[in-house]
Parts: C-alpha cells; structure tokens; sequence
C-alpha cells in the first residue's frame, strides 16, 4: 500500500514542470480604441515683405487713397460683385471716403477691410449682398446671422461709426457726427481699446489671430499698384 502511495506522488510531481510550462491564458478584448481624425488648422499666412515694413497704422485719420483709385485697385482683380450688391463699387469707395472723414475715420482702409470682410465684394450665405453690411458687424462666431441695413450708406456708416469705437477713447455711442449707427457701438468696450489695425483680430473686432497679418497683406498690395 505505501508503494502504491509513493508511486502515484511520484507520477503527480513529474506533472509539475509541465503545468509550470504551460503558457497562461490568452486575454482577449472585444473593445476598440477609435482614434479620432484631426485636422490640422490652416497654416498662417506670411507677412508679405513690404508689410513687415509698415509702422503701425492708425484707423484714425485722413483717407490718403482717393474713390477713383480704390476702384482701380479693385477693378484690377478681374471680380464680378455679387448679384444683388447694394451700391456698386464706384459709389461705395466714394462712401467709405466720405463718410470716413466725417468721423476722422481712414475710410481707404475701412473700404480695404470691406475686401476682406466680404471677398472682395462676392460677400457669403453668412452675410448675403442683400444685407448691405460690408464688415461683418454681428457675424459673431456664436451666432447663425449678422446685422443688415437698410442701404449701403448705412452699412458703411455703421462700419465706420464701430471703427472710431474701437479706435477713439473719446467718442461714446451718441456724439458721432451723424446718428449711431452700429448695433454694436455699446459692446465695445473701453472705447478707443483698438487704435491701430495692427492690433485688429484675437478678439479685436474678429476672432481670427491671423485678421490683421491679412489686412495687411491687402494693403501692402494696393501699396503696390498704387505707391504712397
């Protein structure tokens, strides 16, 4: 019987080493990681070299562009304005220069603004011709509309009225020359937090960081055609 005993302890210990041996049970899981796509952010435009060399450059002020050679510079792009554009080219440079210098506004540059607020005048779904809002005023990134105007006079005023809010510490939304007409003169605030169109973008009158490198660049290009 003790025989019989140790020869079957004997057979279970040879057994060991095997079990020992034997590779552990696969883990399996049915779950799966997806890893979302990502896209990358447009890269930032350059600063176009003559650009880089302009010293600030102030929204207030005299306009040093006429109305006549606005429109060449926009006539020079070979773009057709949207079909149902409030005024035509011609009568807007004329507006923006003058309305400009009821304010001691740059209205040239507020009409360069308009080329980039509206694609040179083909403007967008966001902010149709129809709206005769040349600047994007209410377009705000949490919004679906912008604000619209009765005419292009009134569109390009109430650009030019929310330009000197940005730029004149001076004016409150009642003591322009002519009646407020921004919707959102009273949001600016301080007034005057914005003097120069350098400054412009990162929260300064549109979201995009990149605002007033674009500005820039289209001003450096009518600089171009037109040396001043």
């Amino acid at each position: 019987m003790y025989r019989l005993s140790v020869l079957a302890l004997g057979f279970l210990l040879s057994l060991l080493p095997a079990c020992a041996a034997a590779a552990p049970p696969r883990v399996t899981t049915t779950t799966t990681t997806t890893i979302a796509s990502v896209v990358d952010p447009p890269p930032a435009p350059s600063l176009d070299p003559l650009a880089a060399t302009f010293p600030a450059i102030p929204v207030m002020g005299k306009s040093v562009y006429t109305p006549v050679q606005l429109v060449e510079w926009y006539r020079s792009k070979k773009i057709v304005q949207a079909p149902g554009s409030c005024a035509t080219v011609e009568e807007l440079a004329i507006l923006f220069v003058t309305e400009g210098a009821r304010e001691n506004v740059r209205g040239d540059l507020a009409f360069i603004q308009a080329m980039l607020e509206t694609g040179w005048l083909r403007h967008s779904t966001r902010v149709p011709a129809s709206y005769c809002n040349y600047s994007g005023i209410g377009a705000v990134d949490s919004g679906t509309t912008a604000n619209q105007f009765d005419n292009a006079l009134m569109g390009v005023r109430a650009q030019i009225h929310h330009l000197r809010a940005y730029a004149d510490t001076t004016v409150t939304c009642s003591n322009f020359k002519t009646p407020n007409a921004s919707p959102r003169c009273h949001l600016v605030k301080p007034k005057g937090k914005a003097k120069t169109w350098n400054e412009m973008g990162n929260g300064m009158w549109a979201s995009d960081p990149y605002y007033s490198i674009k500005f820039l660049n289209l001003f450096a290009d009518l600089q171009k055609l037109i040396p001043k």
